[in-house]
């Protein structure tokens, strides 16, 4: 069996592939991650359907113990490598970070019956771009909107403004 970490990653980008095909929108997977572990594209229906290239990268994480105690945002608590790599702001395809809160007893992450399958909690996204350094080494607590539902319409919204030319 693989780890529980490792289970809590498998989770995250199921996630975000459900999400993102619901929005009709394609996943790619990197073949090396260097902070990236996923990056959507907007498909356009023309003659038939194309790529757009439209292009979203983003870094997923997974956690059970998010921050909570703010009823309008989550934590959680990135390294300090990682938020770097998502604050830059000299990168050509804007970057979002996408943490999906589980439940903290992992017999509740998921269920199934015949007729649905259920992942609980849900998935909270945030641009970091732009964002100035932090004086600590370790890990630096990014504040997570609630607002920032990641859901179908998230994704669409959020390549249609990659499109137009701006950020997320």
């Amino acid at each position: 069996m693989i780890t529980r970490n490792h289970r809590q990653e498998s989770l995250s980008r199921a996630y975000v592939q459900a999400v993102a095909a619901r929005a009709g929108a394609v996943c790619s997977v990197p073949d090396l991650a260097y902070g990236i572990d996923l990056t959507l594209r907007a498909v356009d229906e023309t003659d038939g359907f194309v790529d757009a290239g439209v292009l979203l990268d983003l870094q997923l994480k997974a956690t059970t113990n998010a921050d909570v105690r703010d009823p309008a945002t989550i934590g959680f608590d990135l390294r300090v490598a990682d938020y770097d790599k998502l604050r830059r702001p000299d990168v050509p395809i804007p970057r979002v970070l996408v943490v999906l809160e589980l439940p903290p007893d992992e017999a509740e992450w998921a269920a199934q019956t015949v007729g649905e399958l259920i992942l609980r909690r849900t998935a909270f996204w945030i641009s970091l771009r732009g964002r100035p350094a932090v004086d600590v080494t370790t890990t630096t607590r990014a504040r997570l909107p609630r607002t920032n539902l990641f859901t179908p319409a998230t994704v669409t919204d959020l390549l249609a403004r990659v499109r137009a030319g701006g950020v997320p």
